[in-house]
Protein backbone atom coordinates (compact mmCIF):
# COMPACT_ATOMS: atom_id res chain seq x y z
CA UNK A 1 0.00 0.00 0.00
CA UNK A 2 1.31 3.42 -0.95
CA UNK A 3 0.95 6.29 1.45
CA UNK A 4 3.03 9.33 2.31
CA UNK A 5 5.83 8.49 4.72
CA UNK A 6 6.99 11.48 6.71
CA UNK A 7 9.04 12.27 9.80
CA UNK A 8 7.71 10.55 12.90
CA UNK A 9 7.91 13.51 15.30
CA UNK A 10 5.84 16.67 15.56
CA UNK A 11 6.59 20.26 14.66
CA UNK A 12 8.51 22.56 17.05
CA UNK A 13 6.13 25.24 18.32
CA UNK A 14 7.02 27.68 21.13
CA UNK A 15 3.44 28.95 21.29
CA UNK A 16 1.66 25.71 22.26
CA UNK A 17 1.74 22.87 24.81
CA UNK A 18 4.57 20.94 26.53
CA UNK A 19 5.44 18.52 23.70
CA UNK A 20 5.76 21.15 20.92
CA UNK A 21 7.71 23.38 23.32
CA UNK A 22 10.07 20.52 24.19
CA UNK A 23 10.68 19.96 20.48
CA UNK A 24 11.27 23.71 20.17
CA UNK A 25 13.87 23.55 22.96
CA UNK A 26 15.59 20.73 21.10
CA UNK A 27 15.66 22.84 17.93
CA UNK A 28 17.25 25.70 19.88
CA UNK A 29 19.94 23.34 21.16
CA UNK A 30 20.84 22.55 17.53
CA UNK A 31 21.04 26.28 16.84
CA UNK A 32 23.27 26.85 19.87
CA UNK A 33 25.74 24.08 18.98
CA UNK A 34 27.82 23.39 15.89
CA UNK A 35 28.47 19.79 16.89
CA UNK A 36 25.74 17.20 16.45
CA UNK A 37 27.49 14.88 18.91
CA UNK A 38 27.37 17.62 21.54
CA UNK A 39 23.61 17.94 21.07
CA UNK A 40 23.14 14.21 21.58
CA UNK A 41 25.37 14.29 24.65
CA UNK A 42 23.51 17.29 26.08
CA UNK A 43 20.12 15.59 25.86
CA UNK A 44 21.50 12.26 27.01
CA UNK A 45 22.59 13.93 30.23
CA UNK A 46 19.44 16.00 30.78
CA UNK A 47 17.98 15.56 34.26
CA UNK A 48 14.39 16.35 33.25
CA UNK A 49 13.95 15.46 29.57
CA UNK A 50 16.55 12.84 28.82
CA UNK A 51 16.64 11.57 25.22
CA UNK A 52 18.58 8.68 23.77
CA UNK A 53 20.84 9.34 20.76
CA UNK A 54 18.30 7.47 18.63
CA UNK A 55 15.49 9.79 19.78
CA UNK A 56 17.59 12.85 18.98
CA UNK A 57 18.43 11.37 15.58
CA UNK A 58 14.74 10.88 14.78
CA UNK A 59 13.95 14.47 15.71
CA UNK A 60 16.92 15.70 13.70
CA UNK A 61 15.44 13.93 10.67
CA UNK A 62 12.18 15.77 11.33
CA UNK A 63 13.95 19.14 11.43
CA UNK A 64 15.64 18.27 8.14
CA UNK A 65 12.29 17.44 6.57
CA UNK A 66 10.92 20.79 7.74
CA UNK A 67 13.80 22.60 6.00
CA UNK A 68 15.20 24.00 9.27
CA UNK A 69 18.66 22.42 9.38
CA UNK A 70 20.78 19.54 8.13
CA UNK A 71 23.80 17.46 9.03
CA UNK A 72 25.67 16.06 6.05
CA UNK A 73 26.17 12.31 5.89
CA UNK A 74 29.35 11.39 7.75
CA UNK A 75 29.67 14.87 9.28
CA UNK A 76 29.24 16.25 12.79
CA UNK A 77 28.58 19.84 11.68
CA UNK A 78 25.09 21.28 12.19
CA UNK A 79 23.95 23.60 9.40
CA UNK A 80 21.01 25.85 10.26
CA UNK A 81 19.34 26.87 7.00
CA UNK A 82 18.41 30.50 6.22
CA UNK A 83 14.75 29.52 6.49
CA UNK A 84 15.47 27.79 9.78
CA UNK A 85 17.05 30.96 11.16
CA UNK A 86 14.01 32.95 10.07
CA UNK A 87 11.71 30.55 11.91
CA UNK A 88 13.86 30.54 15.06
CA UNK A 89 14.03 34.35 15.11
CA UNK A 90 10.26 34.58 14.70
CA UNK A 91 9.69 32.09 17.50
CA UNK A 92 12.07 33.84 19.88
CA UNK A 93 10.46 37.22 19.21
CA UNK A 94 6.91 35.89 19.62
CA UNK A 95 5.98 36.69 16.00
CA UNK A 96 3.35 34.01 15.27
CA UNK A 97 2.50 35.29 11.79
CA UNK A 98 6.09 35.19 10.52
CA UNK A 99 6.68 31.86 12.28
CA UNK A 100 3.69 30.30 10.51
CA UNK A 101 4.49 31.93 7.16
CA UNK A 102 8.07 30.65 7.16
CA UNK A 103 7.13 27.20 8.48
CA UNK A 104 4.39 26.59 5.91
CA UNK A 105 6.47 28.00 3.05
CA UNK A 106 9.35 25.64 3.85
CA UNK A 107 7.03 22.64 4.10
CA UNK A 108 5.54 23.43 0.68
CA UNK A 109 8.94 22.67 -0.88
CA UNK A 110 9.24 19.16 0.53
CA UNK A 111 9.12 16.44 -2.18
CA UNK A 112 7.68 12.96 -1.99
CA UNK A 113 11.14 11.41 -2.44
CA UNK A 114 12.77 13.23 0.45
CA UNK A 115 16.55 13.86 0.40
CA UNK A 116 18.79 12.07 -2.13
CA UNK A 117 20.16 9.82 0.63
CA UNK A 118 16.65 8.42 1.25
CA UNK A 119 15.67 5.01 -0.02
CA UNK A 120 13.84 5.49 -3.29
CA UNK A 121 10.27 4.32 -3.65
CA UNK A 122 8.28 3.11 -6.63
CA UNK A 123 6.15 6.25 -6.60
CA UNK A 124 5.62 7.74 -10.01
CA UNK A 125 6.67 11.34 -9.37
CA UNK A 126 9.36 11.79 -6.73
CA UNK A 127 9.17 15.60 -7.05
CA UNK A 128 5.52 15.68 -6.05
CA UNK A 129 5.09 18.27 -3.22
CA UNK A 130 3.03 16.34 -0.65
CA UNK A 131 2.65 19.17 1.87
CA UNK A 132 2.06 21.71 -0.90
CA UNK A 133 -0.68 19.51 -2.34
CA UNK A 134 -2.28 18.99 1.07
CA UNK A 135 -2.40 22.76 1.62
CA UNK A 136 -3.95 23.26 -1.81
CA UNK A 137 -6.48 20.48 -1.17
CA UNK A 138 -7.51 22.13 2.10
CA UNK A 139 -8.09 25.41 0.26
CA UNK A 140 -10.15 23.71 -2.43
CA UNK A 141 -12.18 21.60 -0.02
CA UNK A 142 -13.63 24.38 2.13
CA UNK A 143 -10.70 24.53 4.56
CA UNK A 144 -11.20 21.13 6.18
CA UNK A 145 -10.51 17.43 5.68
CA UNK A 146 -12.00 14.38 7.31
CA UNK A 147 -9.30 12.00 8.51
CA UNK A 148 -10.84 9.30 6.32
CA UNK A 149 -10.46 11.52 3.24
CA UNK A 150 -6.78 12.06 3.99
CA UNK A 151 -6.10 8.40 4.75
CA UNK A 152 -8.09 6.84 1.92
CA UNK A 153 -7.79 9.37 -0.92
CA UNK A 154 -5.52 12.38 -0.51
CA UNK A 155 -2.45 10.55 0.82
CA UNK A 156 -2.62 8.06 -2.06
CA UNK A 157 -1.76 10.82 -4.54
CA UNK A 158 1.80 10.71 -5.86
CA UNK A 159 1.53 12.75 -9.08
CA UNK A 160 0.27 16.18 -10.10
CA UNK A 161 -2.03 14.40 -12.56
CA UNK A 162 -3.62 12.35 -9.78
CA UNK A 163 -4.17 15.43 -7.62
CA UNK A 164 -7.13 16.61 -9.68
CA UNK A 165 -8.88 13.23 -9.54
CA UNK A 166 -8.45 12.96 -5.76
CA UNK A 167 -9.88 16.39 -5.00
CA UNK A 168 -12.83 15.78 -7.30
CA UNK A 169 -13.49 12.41 -5.62
CA UNK A 170 -13.54 13.95 -2.15
CA UNK A 171 -15.73 16.82 -3.30
CA UNK A 172 -18.31 14.52 -4.92
CA UNK A 173 -18.26 12.10 -1.97
CA UNK A 174 -19.22 14.89 0.40
CA UNK A 175 -22.32 15.53 -1.68
CA UNK A 176 -23.20 11.84 -1.76
CA UNK A 177 -21.38 10.08 1.13
CA UNK A 178 -23.02 6.73 0.46
CA UNK A 179 -21.06 6.54 -2.80
CA UNK A 180 -17.74 7.04 -1.01
CA UNK A 181 -15.48 4.12 -1.96
CA UNK A 182 -13.15 2.32 0.40
CA UNK A 183 -10.27 2.71 -2.00
CA UNK A 184 -7.55 0.95 -0.08
CA UNK A 185 -7.12 -2.01 2.19
CA UNK A 186 -5.52 -1.13 5.53
CA UNK A 187 -4.64 -4.45 7.20
CA UNK A 188 -1.20 -4.95 8.76
CA UNK A 189 0.15 -1.54 7.81
CA UNK A 190 -2.81 0.33 9.26
CA UNK A 191 -0.94 1.46 12.37
CA UNK A 192 1.99 2.89 10.42
CA UNK A 193 -0.32 4.62 7.97
CA UNK A 194 -2.38 6.14 10.78
CA UNK A 195 0.74 7.42 12.51
CA UNK A 196 2.06 8.97 9.32
CA UNK A 197 -1.25 10.73 8.64
CA UNK A 198 -1.32 12.06 12.21
CA UNK A 199 2.15 13.49 11.76
CA UNK A 200 1.29 15.04 8.39
CA UNK A 201 -1.57 16.94 9.98
CA UNK A 202 0.65 17.93 12.90
CA UNK A 203 3.28 19.26 10.50
CA UNK A 204 0.93 21.27 8.29
CA UNK A 205 -0.85 22.45 11.43
CA UNK A 206 2.53 23.49 12.91
CA UNK A 207 1.59 21.54 16.05
CA UNK A 208 -1.82 23.14 16.51
CA UNK A 209 -1.06 26.65 15.30
CA UNK A 210 -2.77 26.61 11.88
CA UNK A 211 -5.06 23.55 12.06
CA UNK A 212 -7.61 22.58 14.71
CA UNK A 213 -8.78 18.98 15.20
CA UNK A 214 -12.49 18.45 15.83
CA UNK A 215 -14.64 15.44 16.65
CA UNK A 216 -17.82 15.45 14.61
CA UNK A 217 -20.23 12.87 13.25
CA UNK A 218 -18.52 11.58 10.13
CA UNK A 219 -20.59 11.43 6.93
CA UNK A 220 -18.70 8.26 6.03
CA UNK A 221 -20.08 5.20 7.77
CA UNK A 222 -17.57 3.33 9.88
CA UNK A 223 -14.82 5.92 9.42
CA UNK A 224 -13.03 8.02 12.10
CA UNK A 225 -14.94 11.08 13.33
CA UNK A 226 -11.88 13.34 13.25
CA UNK A 227 -11.96 16.45 11.10
CA UNK A 228 -9.07 18.92 10.78
CA UNK A 229 -9.99 22.52 10.01
CA UNK A 230 -7.84 25.48 8.97
CA UNK A 231 -8.11 28.11 11.67
CA UNK A 232 -9.88 31.21 10.34
CA UNK A 233 -6.93 33.47 11.10
CA UNK A 234 -4.66 31.40 8.86
CA UNK A 235 -6.87 30.84 5.81
CA UNK A 236 -5.46 33.83 3.96
CA UNK A 237 -1.92 32.68 4.70
CA UNK A 238 -2.52 29.15 3.44
CA UNK A 239 -3.72 30.59 0.15
CA UNK A 240 -0.69 32.83 -0.10
CA UNK A 241 1.66 29.89 0.50
CA UNK A 242 0.00 27.88 -2.27
CA UNK A 243 -0.01 30.87 -4.62
CA UNK A 244 -3.72 31.63 -4.63
CA UNK A 245 -5.33 34.94 -3.86
CA UNK A 246 -6.18 35.83 -0.31
CA UNK A 247 -9.75 36.83 -1.19
CA UNK A 248 -12.26 33.97 -1.07
CA UNK A 249 -14.21 35.33 -4.03
CA UNK A 250 -15.16 32.67 -6.62
CA UNK A 251 -14.97 35.27 -9.41
CA UNK A 252 -11.32 35.95 -8.58
CA UNK A 253 -9.15 34.49 -11.33
CA UNK A 254 -6.71 33.04 -8.82
CA UNK A 255 -9.13 31.88 -6.17
CA UNK A 256 -8.83 28.29 -4.89
CA UNK A 257 -10.97 26.70 -7.58
CA UNK A 258 -10.60 23.30 -9.15
CA UNK A 259 -8.35 24.83 -11.79
CA UNK A 260 -5.67 25.65 -9.24
CA UNK A 261 -4.72 22.01 -8.68
CA UNK A 262 -3.53 22.08 -12.29
CA UNK A 263 -1.21 24.95 -11.33
CA UNK A 264 0.47 23.00 -8.54
CA UNK A 265 4.23 23.46 -8.87
CA UNK A 266 6.52 20.44 -8.65
CA UNK A 267 9.82 20.23 -6.78
CA UNK A 268 13.11 19.89 -8.71
CA UNK A 269 15.10 16.68 -8.52
CA UNK A 270 18.42 16.48 -6.69
CA UNK A 271 21.34 14.07 -6.63
CA UNK A 272 23.44 16.01 -4.09
CA UNK A 273 22.18 16.22 -0.51
CA UNK A 274 23.67 19.67 0.17
CA UNK A 275 21.98 21.11 -2.92
CA UNK A 276 18.74 19.52 -1.75
CA UNK A 277 18.89 20.96 1.77
CA UNK A 278 19.94 24.40 0.51
CA UNK A 279 16.87 24.40 -1.72
CA UNK A 280 14.57 23.12 1.00
CA UNK A 281 15.79 25.62 3.60
CA UNK A 282 16.34 28.71 1.44
CA UNK A 283 15.18 32.02 2.92
CA UNK A 284 11.45 32.72 2.61
CA UNK A 285 10.44 36.10 1.13
CA UNK A 286 8.32 38.29 3.45
CA UNK A 287 4.59 37.68 3.49
CA UNK A 288 4.07 41.29 2.41
CA UNK A 289 5.83 40.51 -0.86
CA UNK A 290 3.37 37.71 -1.58
CA UNK A 291 0.43 39.98 -0.80
CA UNK A 292 1.78 42.67 -3.13
CA UNK A 293 2.40 40.17 -5.92
CA UNK A 294 -1.16 38.87 -5.75
CA UNK A 295 -2.48 42.42 -5.95
CA UNK A 296 -0.63 42.97 -9.24
CA UNK A 297 -2.43 42.55 -12.52
CA UNK A 298 -1.52 39.89 -15.08
CA UNK A 299 -2.88 41.14 -18.43
CA UNK A 300 -4.74 38.80 -20.75
CA UNK A 301 -5.90 39.06 -24.36
CA UNK A 302 -8.26 36.92 -26.42
CA UNK A 303 -6.97 35.10 -29.48
CA UNK A 304 -10.16 33.62 -30.86
CA UNK A 305 -11.73 31.76 -27.93
CA UNK A 306 -8.42 31.34 -26.10
CA UNK A 307 -7.33 33.58 -23.24
CA UNK A 308 -3.61 34.34 -23.53
CA UNK A 309 -1.56 35.88 -20.71
CA UNK A 310 0.75 38.77 -21.60
CA UNK A 311 3.92 38.93 -19.50
CA UNK A 312 6.49 41.72 -19.36
CA UNK A 313 10.15 40.98 -18.71
CA UNK A 314 11.51 42.42 -15.42
CA UNK A 315 7.94 43.07 -14.31
CA UNK A 316 6.43 39.59 -14.38
CA UNK A 317 9.44 37.40 -15.13
CA UNK A 318 13.16 36.97 -15.73
CA UNK A 319 14.55 34.79 -18.48
CA UNK A 320 16.17 31.44 -17.68
CA UNK A 321 17.60 28.70 -19.84
CA UNK A 322 14.57 27.13 -21.46
CA UNK A 323 11.95 29.27 -19.76
CA UNK A 324 11.21 32.09 -17.36
CA UNK A 325 11.23 32.65 -13.60
CA UNK A 326 8.89 34.77 -11.48
CA UNK A 327 7.19 35.18 -8.14
CA UNK A 328 5.00 32.21 -7.21
CA UNK A 329 2.16 34.46 -6.14
CA UNK A 330 2.40 36.61 -9.26
CA UNK A 331 2.42 33.68 -11.68
CA UNK A 332 -0.15 31.64 -9.77
CA UNK A 333 -2.72 32.03 -12.53
CA UNK A 334 -0.66 30.10 -15.05
CA UNK A 335 -1.50 26.44 -15.52
CA UNK A 336 0.34 23.83 -17.51
CA UNK A 337 -0.34 24.13 -21.24
CA UNK A 338 -1.50 27.75 -20.87
CA UNK A 339 -0.53 30.02 -23.75
CA UNK A 340 1.64 33.11 -23.15
CA UNK A 341 2.99 36.17 -24.92
CA UNK A 342 6.40 37.28 -23.60
CA UNK A 343 7.70 40.81 -24.13
CA UNK A 344 11.22 39.70 -25.08
CA UNK A 345 9.97 37.66 -28.06
CA UNK A 346 7.51 39.45 -30.31
CA UNK A 347 7.40 36.79 -32.99
CA UNK A 348 6.13 33.72 -31.11
CA UNK A 349 3.72 32.69 -28.41
CA UNK A 350 4.59 29.99 -25.85
CA UNK A 351 2.91 27.31 -23.77
CA UNK A 352 3.72 26.38 -20.19
CA UNK A 353 5.26 22.92 -20.20
CA UNK A 354 5.92 22.57 -16.47
CA UNK A 355 6.14 24.52 -13.19
CA UNK A 356 8.80 23.91 -10.56
CA UNK A 357 9.30 25.77 -7.28
CA UNK A 358 12.72 27.39 -6.93
CA UNK A 359 14.81 28.29 -3.90
CA UNK A 360 13.98 32.01 -4.00
CA UNK A 361 10.31 31.64 -3.15
CA UNK A 362 9.28 31.73 -6.79
CA UNK A 363 8.55 29.35 -9.63
CA UNK A 364 10.40 28.36 -12.79
CA UNK A 365 8.29 27.82 -15.90
CA UNK A 366 9.65 25.58 -18.64
CA UNK A 367 8.17 26.69 -21.96
CA UNK A 368 7.55 25.29 -25.42
CA UNK A 369 7.26 27.50 -28.49
CA UNK A 370 3.67 27.54 -29.72
CA UNK A 371 2.15 29.61 -32.54
CA UNK A 372 3.52 32.67 -34.37
CA UNK A 373 2.45 36.03 -32.93
CA UNK A 374 0.61 37.45 -35.92
CA UNK A 375 -1.02 40.63 -34.59
CA UNK A 376 1.71 42.33 -32.56
CA UNK A 377 -0.03 45.72 -32.57
CA UNK A 378 -2.99 44.15 -30.80
CA UNK A 379 -0.77 42.91 -27.97
CA UNK A 380 1.62 45.86 -27.46
CA UNK A 381 -0.79 47.95 -25.31
CA UNK A 382 -0.88 45.11 -22.77
CA UNK A 383 2.85 45.25 -22.09
CA UNK A 384 3.98 47.39 -19.18
CA UNK A 385 4.79 51.01 -20.05
CA UNK A 386 8.54 50.60 -19.80
CA UNK A 387 8.64 48.13 -22.71
CA UNK A 388 5.51 48.94 -24.70
CA UNK A 389 7.42 51.32 -26.99
CA UNK A 390 10.43 49.06 -27.45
Amino acid sequence: MNYWRVASYGYPNPFDGPKPKLTWDLLLSFEENQSYNKVKAQWGESATNRMTPHAVESRKSSFEEFGLLYVESGSDLINITPGGRQLIEAGLSGDEETFAWVGLSLLARFPLAGPPRSRRTANEEVGFPIYGFLMTALCELDDYLWFAELLQVISAVTTTHGARTAVELVSSSRVKPESYPALRELPDIKGAAYNSMNQILNHVGLAGLTLASEREVSPYSGEPSRRDVVRASYREMLRLVTGTRAALNPSDDCAPTGQFIDRLASVPGFTDEVDYFEYLGAAVPPIGQARSALAAELPEVLFGDESVSVLTEQVHYERTHGGVRGDLSLLCRLSRNQRLVLSHDREWTYRVRDKIRNDSGGVDLSLARSKPLIDLEYVIPYFSDEVSDA
